[in-house]
């Protein structure tokens, strides 16, 4: 009788070993990845179209994007379009192309699940 009492406890030891050994890999894998998620900064796409009063697209615009630890210069392709990678944040945008008054926005917000799109006139 003593010997089976003791083969249940050994059984029920090994078990318990067996799930403290799960939980325990299961706590490293999760600190694991929360840690490595923690550095990862999402980036959006801020897009837009330059163009003159009477809607002509202006191609190489020069497009100044500074904030959140970010400058930027970018150029308005042929059809006056842009695009650029951000992290969210709110930026100072300044446009500017020969014969055009400078164009300045001080606080535009670029945050996700918002369309983030920049068009300037």
């Amino acid at each position: 009788m003593l010997s089976l009492a003791k083969g249940w406890l050994m059984r029920i030891a090994w078990t318990f070993s067996c799930y403290r050994r799960l939980f325990l890999c299961l706590a490293l894998v999760c600190s694991v990845t929360q840690t490595s998620l923690v550095g990862v900064q999402r980036s959006l796409s801020l897009r837009g179209v330059i163009s003159d009063k009477n809607h002509a697209r202006v191609a190489s615009a020069t497009i100044t994007i500074d904030g959140t630890g970010t400058h930027r210069q970018l150029t308005s392709d042929e059809t006056g379009s842009f695009q650029e990678q951000l992290p969210e944040g709110v930026y100072r945008v300044v446009v500017s192309a020969p014969g055009f008054k400078q164009y300045i926005i001080e606080s535009l917000r670029v945050a996700p699940n918002t369309r983030n799109v920049l068009n300037i006139q």
